[in-house]
C-alpha cells in the first residue's frame, strides 16, 4: 500500500527525531563516562555498532569529542581500546544577589576554571548587565576560550523555561524577560533559574544518574534600600526523583511568610555583623524557631538529605553548634562553599542542553547542545538512527 504525503512526512519527522535522540544519548554518555569505548557505548545504549560508528564519526567531525588510546591497568597485550571523551566547552554560572554577583566558569564535565565575586553598586539591571559585559570578555581573554552559555541564579519566582523573572523582590523585577534582554547584549545563550533551585541542580550534577530526593536550603539576607534594614529569605530547592520540582506557578520552595519574627532576626543579624560571634543564645533561638517552623514542611517532603547553603555556610562556625541541636533530619553543609549557586547555575545550563529532546518541549534550549556547541555547521537531519 502506497503511503500518502502526510504519512511520509510523519515517518521522516520520526526518523529525524530518533536520530537526534540517539546523538543526544551518545554525547551525554560520553560526557558522563570519559574514556568509554565504542563497544561499551554500543552495549550500554543498545545501539548496533554500525549506527554508533556513524554517530561517533559525526561527533568527531564536528570536534565535539576526541578519541585516544586508553589502556587500563593490568592490560599488557592485545589491542589497546580507544576511549572517547567530550571536548570541553566553558559555561559561565552566575549568582545574582542585590549587593553582589558571584561567578564560576565550569567545563561541560564540571571542572572549575575560575571563580570570583563582584560587588555591585546597586541592585538594578543596568549595573548587573554592565558587570557581565565586562566580566565575560575578561574571562575569555584570560582563559583563551569562548564562553558558550550563561546560567544565572537569582532570588524569587523564576520561569526557567521562558527566561522570565516573574517576581524578585530583592532585585525589584516583575514579569521581566531577563534572559531575552541579556542575550541581546551578550550575544550568547542565557538561562535563568531560582537561586535555591540552582543550588539543587548543582547537587544533582554531582550525583550521576541520581533519582532520589533532596532538599537544598539557602539562607540569604537582602538589604532593603527603603527602610535601610535587612530582609531574610529562605529558599528551598526541592529535588524529587532526581529532578528539581518547580510547582505550577514556579513558587515551589519559596516561603511567602518569614519563618522568624523580625525582632529575633534583627538580634541575630547584629551578631553576624559584629566582630565577635559570642552570643550563642541568640543563635540558638534563631535557628530553633527557624527549624521549628520549617520542620513540618521538611517532614512532609521526606528527603534523604537536607543540604544547607548561603548564609548557613558563610556563618557555619557560629551556627553549627545550634544546628546540631535543632535539626532532627539527616543534614550537612554544602561542600561547594559559597559557590553553590554559581556552580549550580552552570550545572543547570549544562543539564538543560543535554536533556533528551522531546516533540513538544517549550523549555528554552532544552536538548539544544548541537545548536549551542557546533559552530557554523550543523549535523544533518535524519541520518544515523
Amino acid at each position: 500500500m502506497k503511503m500518502n504525503l502526510f504519512q511520509e512526512w510523519i515517518m521522516t519527522s520520526n526518523k529525524v527525531q530518533e536520530g537526534k535522540i540517539n546523538r543526544s544519548r551518545t554525547i551525554e554518555l560520553i560526557r558522563n563516562r570519559p574514556g568509554i569505548s565504542r563497544i561499551e557505548a554500543s552495549d550500554s545504549m543498545g545501539l548496533n555498532r554500525s549506527t554508533l560508528t556513524h554517530i561517533v564519526n559525526d561527533l568527531l567531525d564536528f570536534k565535539l569529542i576526541t578519541e585516544q588510546k586508553s589502556a587500563r591497568a593490568g592490560e599488557r597485550v592485545g589491542r589497546i581500546p580507544i576511549g572517547l571523551s567530550i571536548v570541553e566547552r566553558p559555561i559561565l554560572g552566575i549568582e545574582w544577589q542585590d549587593h553582589f554577583m558571584r561567578f564560576s566558569l565550569q567545563t561541560l564535565t564540571g571542572k572549575t576554571l575560575h571563580q570570583g565575586q563582584v560587588e555591585l553598586l546597586d541592585h538594578g539591571i543596568d549595573n548587573f548587565k554592565d558587570e557581565l559585559l565586562t566580566l565575560i570578555p575578561e574571562l575569555e581573554r584570560e582563559h583563551h576560550c569562548r564562553i558558550y552559555g550563561v546560567g544565572i541564579g537569582l532570588p524569587g519566582r523564576i520561569n526557567p523555561h521562558k527566561g522570565i523573572a516573574l517576581e524578585s523582590l530583592p532585585l525589584e523585577l516583575n514579569n521581566y524577560p531577563l534572559a531575552e534582554v541579556l542575550e541581546k547584549e551578550l550575544k550568547i545563550p542565557v538561562l535563568l533559574e531560582n537561586d535555591a533551585n540552582c543550588f539543587a541542580w548543582g547537587e544533582i550534577g554531582d550525583r550521576k544518574e541520581f533519582k532520589g530526593n533532596l532538599l537544598c536550603m539557602l539562607l540569604e539576607f537582602h538589604s532593603n534600600p527603603q527602610s535601610q534594614t535587612w530582609d531574610q529569605e529562605v529558599g528551598i530547592g526541592v529535588v524529587t526523583g532526581g529532578e528539581v520540582y518547580h510547582g505550577s506557578s514556579y513558587s515551589a520552595g519559596e516561603l511567602q511568610v518569614s519563618p522568624v519574627i523580625d525582632s529575633l532576626r534583627n538580634d541575630f543579624l547584629k551578631i553576624l555583623n559584629s566582630d565577635k560571634h559570642e552570643n550563642t543564645v541568640a543563635s540558638l533561638e534563631y535557628t530553633s524557631l527557624l527549624f521549628r517552623t520549617l520542620s513540618p514542611v521538611i517532614s512532609t517532603l521526606d528527603p534523604e538529605l537536607l543540604i544547607l547553603g548561603g548564609d548557613f555556610y558563610l556563618h557555619k562556625t557560629l551556627l553549627e553548634p545550634a544546628l546540631k541541636k535543632v535539626i532532627p533530619f539527616n543534614w550537612k553543609f554544602s561542600q561547594k562553599g559559597i559557590w553553590e549557586v554559581a556552580e549550580g547555575a552552570a550545572s543547570f545550563f549544562i543539564k538543560t542542553i543535554f536533556t533528551l529532546p522531546g516533540f513538544d518541549d517549550e523549555a528554552a534550549y532544552k536538548g539544544a547542545w548541537e545548536e549551542i556547541l557546533i559552530e557554523q555547521k550543523k549535523i544533518s537531519g535524519g541520518s544515523h538512527v
